[in-house]
């Protein structure tokens, strides 16, 4: 059965992504708790371990375990595709959570024996999740800008995991950098919080927004180019930062990506006050919030690179 253009007949079962889903947020109160008990500490410069500990207890905890069960659950029913061994999905939750566990406490901890385990569980999970959607996300022959979206993310989230553990390497002492450790650092805070999180909240924006809130349709061709903007941007950001060129060519290279989120957002924000449900509530609050600050977060990224502290690479 379609509806909205949506596939419900190919959901995945209902424990696939509520494992995902009731597991976050765990994370999440760890994080906040690790923070009470470190308090100002945490936030001196982005180089600390344990900053970094808490940066990964929240974007891999909280917001890459949501994420992968919402792609579980969306890749099928938004998209139309297939996921392939949809059964590993669950080999992959197991073996994601101790790789999350054992990079905060080998960050915490400085330790090389939690570095190698976190590698080989955060690689092998991640490594599996991303060919069972990418092989759903581009079999898909139709290029709606929802599947564009996810197509974008999943690619983003196989850099990001790659420099990720580039950086592990470093930290546990097992090679050194051809480039300089920030522009690796900067690459993948671009590619993972921008690509990988930013596009598939785009893409299902794209679909949800109208569908929930009986707005107008977001226009195809004008949602294919902002993600093009935004992709045009993070190919353009990372070599960039890799490549070590002059920062104002770093600043140029974030434009495109800047005047798409800024035209997203506008656009978006236009379909809601247009919307023929009226009623406020809480999920409505969550995007018009979303929309002012995502704007924000991406001027953050690229007006971090003129300033000599690291106050806007926090902001980001």
């Amino acid at each position: 059965m379609k509806t909205s253009g949506l596939s419900l007949e190919q959901a995945p079962p209902e424990d696939i992504p509520f494992r995902f889903f009731l597991t976050a947020p765990l994370f999440e109160i760890a994080a906040g708790l690790f923070i009470v008990f470190r308090g100002v500490e945490l936030f001196v410069t982005t180089w600390h371990l344990e900053s970094i500990a808490l940066i990964h207890a929240i974007t891999l905890g909280w917001l890459t375990m949501v994420m992968m069960g919402a792609f579980y659950q969306m890749v099928p029913v938004l998209a139309g595709g297939q996921v392939p061994y949809i059964y590993l999905s669950r080999w992959v939750h197991a073996v994601f959570i101790p790789g999350v566990l054992s990079l905060v406490a080998g960050l915490v901890l400085n330790s090389n024996l939690f570095y190698l385990v976190a590698s080989v569980c955060l690689a092998s999970a991640l490594l599996v999740f991303i060919v069972q959607i990418a092989g759903a996300v581009f079999k898909v022959k139709a290029d709606r800008a929802v599947v564009v979206a996810m197509r974008i993310s999943i690619l983003s989230l196989g850099f990001t995991l790659l420099l990720g553990l580039l950086l592990v390497g470093f930290f546990a002492g097992w090679w050194s950098f051809p480039v300089h450790r920030v522009a690796v650092k900067a690459s993948h805070m671009a590619l993972g919080l921008l690509g990988w999180v930013g596009c598939l909240v785009i893409g299902v924006g794209f679909q949800v927004v109208p569908m929930f809130y009986l707005t107008a349709a977001f226009p195809e061709k004008r949602g294919r180019w902002i993600l093009r903007g935004i992709m045009a941007s993070l190919c353009l950001v990372s070599f960039s930062f890799l490549t070590e060129i002059k920062t104002v060519w770093v600043v140029l290279a974030g434009l495109p990506g800047m005047f798409a989120v800024a035209v997203f957002a506008a656009n978006m924000a236009i379909l809601l006050k247009q919307r023929k449900r009226k009623i406020v509530d809480t999920t409505l609050l969550f995007w018009q919030v979303g929309l002012v600050t995502f704007p924000l977060s991406f001027l953050c990224l690229i007006i971090s690179p003129l300033e000599q502290n690291e106050t806007f690479l926090f902001l980001f």
